[in-house]
């Protein structure tokens, strides 16, 4: 009757530690989700930012050429001037 109460006790504290065990794994893999779901954010938000950062490239480089475009209409005209000035010396 001892061996049959220390096996239920053996028993017992083996039920015990996995239950521990499973209340362990339980807790690390909802805060393994939590990171998951922060880090899928972060992915979006940077998707968002770099996406944002391209529009602003490509504006950035349209009003580029439009200055560009403005300085060849400026010396042409600047040209122009020049030679009324010296045609009306």
């Amino acid at each position: 009757m001892n061996r049959s109460k220390q096996e239920n006790k053996s028993s017992e504290e083996k039920i015990l530690r996995l239950i521990a065990d499973l209340e362990a794994l339980s807790q690390a893999y909802t805060a393994l989700e939590e990171h998951s779901t922060e880090l899928r954010r972060t992915i979006e938000k940077l998707k968002e930012d770099n996406l944002k950062a391209l529009e602003n490239e490509s504006a950035m480089e349209d009003l580029l050429v439009c200055l560009g475009q403005e300085e060849e209409k400026v010396k042409c005209l600047e040209a122009e001037v020049e030679k009324l000035r010296m045609s009306t010396r």
